[in-house]
């Protein structure tokens, strides 16, 4: 897959870091629960059309293109561990 999906996850939290840092109730908003539902939500839609792009992908991970069903309904996240989580990093 390469690693520019790094390097748009890293870009994406600077940009997002920079607005609560300008607007600190949007933070606040953002940390809500309802907030942090609403964007999973949208994350699926996203997701389910990027398996749609990358199909061969899908068909690796999945065995078929992908539906809103195969990913959790709700968040499994909290806001903190969405912003700090790498999955590029090594646990030690």
């Amino acid at each position: 897959m390469g690693g520019s999906w790094k390097k748009s996850i890293i870009n994406a939290r600077n940009e997002i870091k920079k607005l609560f840092k300008d607007t600190p109730s949007l933070r606040q908003k953002a940390e809500q629960k309802e907030s942090l539902e609403k964007a999973w939500q949208y994350v699926v839609i996203n997701l389910v059309g990027w398996f749609e792009e990358a199909e061969d992908l899908a068909k690796k991970y999945f065995g078929r293109l992908t539906t809103e069903e195969d990913f959790p309904q709700k968040c499994p996240n909290t806001f903190v561990q969405v912003m700090e989580y790498r999955p590029w990093m090594k646990e030690s």
